[in-house]
């Protein structure tokens, strides 16, 4: 499955990730030089989309920042129970705590030379 994406301005790319339908759910890659970070990255159903888009832009794996909200999984349990998230999310799987940021309110992020602020 090639992955539906659109080139917006300031390095930015908007990816379907085609979950539940196409055009439900949206995740960002922003690029800067060698290096990109993803925003809202869908879940774990997504992944084969996110990293596809990473191989068709030529962008190493381990330059790319990740961020997980960690208490998503027990928010979506305590709603809608587990099977609804075994069949329509699939799994979260950690990653290593060095390769986490999840930024605070008007803290700032630096991606190659530039600078992103969380509000």
């Amino acid at each position: 499955m090639r992955p539906m994406a659109h080139n917006l301005s300031h390095n930015t790319t908007c990816l379907n990730t085609q979950h539940s339908r196409p055009n439900a759910v949206a995740a960002y890659l922003i690029q800067e030089g060698d290096y990109a970070a993803f925003i809202d990255t869908g879940c774990y159903l997504s992944v084969p989309i996110l990293l596809q888009v990473l191989d068709d832009k030529d962008i190493k794996r381990e330059n790319v920042l990740y961020a997980l909200p960690t208490k998503l999984k027990a928010g979506v349990l305590a709603v809608y129970g587990e099977e609804f998230f075994k069949q329509t999310l699939g799994d979260l799987v950690a990653t290593s705590a060095d390769r986490i940021k999840i930024p605070m309110d008007g803290e700032s992020i630096k991606l190659g030379n530039r600078a992103s602020s969380f509000y």
